[in-house]
Parts: structure tokens; sequence; C-alpha cells
């Protein structure tokens, strides 16, 4: 912590906007200390460490080239912007810590005893739910793709539960960490690939454990960053060529080509892309920044538009708790029309296979202005925190309930999502998980455990008094 604190100290020093990099460096402070929780997984630090370097990305990297942070921008007020983001990100965590602040100390369920369950069985469900998570693509085509999005989501909490098996059981991690990365490799055949998924959320499962930067532990933790940011440098190089192929040539994002002719496509592209490209890097870091379309919202929000004294918010509301059969009239939400409409720039939309989105933040700030967008912020924290906190205290046991509040960190990093998604996707991701949790992963548990033990039906509260993890 000392070294990250000097670091951070010389950064401001010789940064262009020294006050907004010291902001963004106590805000990252205070996160890591309200969320590394000793004996939790750290999905909430991960969603809301995304969140962060979404605002100040761009900050480093005109820092590092000697640009100045307002030449990154077309937006006169991208300043002033990354100021009130950085401010809702402190309140929109504060809402989270109100609602999980317990699950700290007194609201850790006793783990389950790791000897009962059998390592081969662990590998055989892992990998049946890898199977699963194929299959359920083809729910989007009868209107049931919330539905998979959600149990998509919801089986990547299964690689908590097979590191953690296997971690306390001293067991070989070569297994795992091979089909990982064979799931990494595969998640290649698709449109939008999940790799960066499966990443950070094995990372979130991974951090569950005591960390020694040292040995073993420190060289596999500095793979993991070099890989991690190849393939999103790769991704980032090949992602246009590699979707129109996908699609064949066609403005859908269908894929109309097998996957041995997918994943050799992308292989030739990878192989001839070049990463240390300047260009390239700016491209990706651009895609991870997102307070542009805020700030360009500023700019016309309520200079040219009038505010809409919280019409947004009612429609995402409306939008997500009104089903379609009793309003058959119900729009579909189209994200790039509310960019073109509140921002500077005009994009392209569904008509050509691509979305771009206002954002929360946006969508808060147009609604009620500078000083009343913190209300719908804070809020959508508690109602994420208390999420967090159901699953953690009704899952069967901590075991399972660390694994399901793993995928958590997908949502908790959201800027840059529109309100009516983030609030749709968590109320399906909370259904579904109470639908399997009560439904289905006692079986899997009795599966898992060698013994036939059967687990428990209500997870047990007691004391954080576990060993190993401070």
């Amino acid at each position: 912590m000392t070294f990250i604190i000097i670091v951070f100290v010389c950064l401001i020093v010789t940064s262009s906007q020294p006050l907004l990099l010291a902001f963004g460096f106590v805000t990252l402070l205070l996160i890591y200390k309200l969320f590394w929780r000793p004996g939790q997984p750290k999905a909430i630090f991960f969603g809301l460490l995304l969140f962060w370097l979404s605002i100040i990305v761009k900050l480093f990297y005109a820092d590092i080239n000697n640009f100045s942070f307002e030449e990154l921008s077309i937006s006169p007020h991208i300043l002033q912007t990354a100021y009130i983001a950085m401010l809702s990100l402190v309140v929109f965590s504060a809402g989270i810590f109100l609602m999980t602040s317990n699950t700290r100390e007194v609201r850790i369920a006793a783990l389950p005893d790791v000897n009962d369950y059998d390592t081969k069985k662990v590998i055989l469900v892992y990998l049946g739910s890898i199977a699963l998570k194929s299959a359920l693509g083809s729910l989007g085509a009868i209107g049931l793709g919330e539905v998979a999005k959600a149990l998509i989501t919801l089986r990547s909490g299964f690689i908590f539960v097979l590191l953690y098996i296997y971690y306390k059981k001293n067991a070989n991690l070569s297994l795992p960490l091979v089909i990982t990365g064979i799931e990494v490799f595969l998640s290649f055949f698709s449109y939008f690939s999940s790799f960066k998924d499966i990443l950070i959320s094995f990372l979130v499962a991974f951090t569950f454990f005591k960390i020694e930067l040292k040995g073993k532990q420190l060289f596999f933790l500095v793979f993991f960053a070099a890989g991690s940011l190849y393939l999103l440098l790769i991704w980032q190089a090949v992602k246009s060529d590699y979707r129109r192929y996908l699609s064949g040539g066609e403005r859908s994002q269908a894929v109309v080509v097998d996957r041995d002719d997918a994943l050799n496509r992308f292989y030739s592209l990878a192989k001839e892309s070049k990463i240390n490209d300047p260009e390239l890097w700016y491209e990706s870091i651009d895609r991870l920044s997102y307070i542009e379309f805020f700030s360009e919202a500023t700019d016309n929000v309520p200079a040219t538009i009038s505010f809409e004294n919280g019409a947004l918010w009612k429609n995402n509301i409306n939008h997500v708790l009104v089903p379609r059969f009793l309003n058959p009239n119900k729009k579909v939400i189209y994200d790039s029309e509310m960019v073109n409409r509140y921002a500077t720039r005009k994009v392209a939309g569904a008509d050509v296979g691509v979305s771009f989105s206002l954002g929360f933040l946006a969508e808060s700030y147009i609604d009620y202005g500078y000083i009343f967008m913190f209300i719908p912020v804070f809020l959508l924290g508690i109602f994420m925190g208390w999420i967090y906190r159901f699953i953690i205290n009704t899952s069967i046991n901590y075991m399972w309930g660390c694994a399901f509040v793993t995928p958590l960190w997908v949502y908790f990093n959201c800027n840059g999502m529109p309100g009516a998604k983030i609030l749709g996707w968590m109320i399906m991701y909370c259904l579904v998980f109470f639908l399997v949790n009560r439904y289905i992963v006692k079986h899997i548990d009795n599966f898992l455990r060698s013994s036939g033990y059967s687990a428990p039906g209500k997870a047990v509260i007691t004391p954080l008094e576990i060993q190993g993890y401070e």
C-alpha cells in the first residue's frame, strides 16, 4: 500500500490535472477500504474499480502522452463532468455500503466442509455449465433473451466453486486453469466475446483468498495481467473485421459461420494484428472511458433542451415494472436514439447493428441537474447493495452465496449503462438466482459431495471468524 501511495503522489505532482487525479485517488482508496473485505469475493470492489477507470483512464493517457485532458474531448465541459462523475461514484458506493456493511462483520454464513466435495465431480459440473452456456444462447430466439443473459451471468459464479474447492483442498490448480483457458478461447466464437467477463470473474474468485505478492502467486498475477491486456488489445484490433466475417458481411449481430471457421479466422486476424500501434492503444482507452456522452449532454441540457424533471427515470421504472402483455404499446428501447437526442455527437443505431448508451449518470443529470441527480444515483446503489446482501444471506451455504455474488461485478461496473437496463438486469438476475437457489443448487451441491451429504436449506449466520483471509 505504501508503494502504491508513493506512485500516486508522483502521478499527481506531474499530472496536468492534479486536483482531479487527487480526488480520483482518494475515491479509489475509499472504495478499497469499504469493499476489499476479508472472507468475501471482491465483486463490488472490482466492479467499482472498473467504474472508476471509466471516468479517469483518459487522464492517465493524456499525462503519459503530454496532452491536456481537455484535448481528448469535443465537449467544453469534460473536466467538470469528470468531477461530477467521480462524485457520483462516491455517492453510488455509499448507497451500496449502506446495504452491505453488515455482511462484512456479522452476516457471514458458515463455510461448508470442503473435504465433503469431490474435485472430479466439480470439474464435471463446471464442464456441464460451459455446455449449458452455449445452449442458453438459443433462448433469445423465443423471446427469453433476458432470462438467458441472467442464467449465463449466474453460471460464471461456478468459477468460484471450482477455485474454492480446489484451493481449500490443496489440489493441483493446473486442470481448472486449463479449463478456464479453453473457455476463454471458445468465447471468441461470438459477436460479443465474453473473455473479459470470464477473466474478471476468475480474478474476483481468486482474490477471495489471501493475496501474497511473492513466489508462484506473484508470477501468476503478473502473467494473468499481461495475458488479459494482450487479449484486450487483440480483440480491439480484430473485432471489426472479425464481426464482419461472423455476420457474413451483413449489418447484424447474427453469427452465420461455424465455430471452426470462426476461430480459424480469429487466429489469422490475431497473427496479423499490431498491438504496439499507438492508435490501437488509444482506441482501447477510448472504449474503456465512458463520460463523453454525459459531458456532451451537459452541453445541451439545459442550454438547448430543458431538464426532463424525472421523466427519464419514470420511463425506466415503468419499462421494467410494466410487462408488455399489460402494455402492448410498450416501446422498445433504442439507446442510440437517446444519445442522438441529448448529446452533441450523432451515432449509428440498431439499423446497422450497433448501440450506444448515454448511461444512467447522464440520465440522472438530464432529469434533475447537478444537485438532485445524486438522489437516483444513491438509490440505485442501495438497490444493488440490497440484492448483494439478499444473495449472500439466502444461499444454501456461504460457498454458494459467494459463487452467486461473484458475477455481480458486471452490474456494479455500470457507468455507461442505461437506467432501464440496470434495473431490468438486476431484477432478472435476482429472480433467476431465487429460482436456481431454491430448486436446483441443493441437488448440485448434493451431487458434488462424495459423502452424499445434503446441504442445509438456509445459511447459518455467524460472526466473521474465518482463518487465512486477513
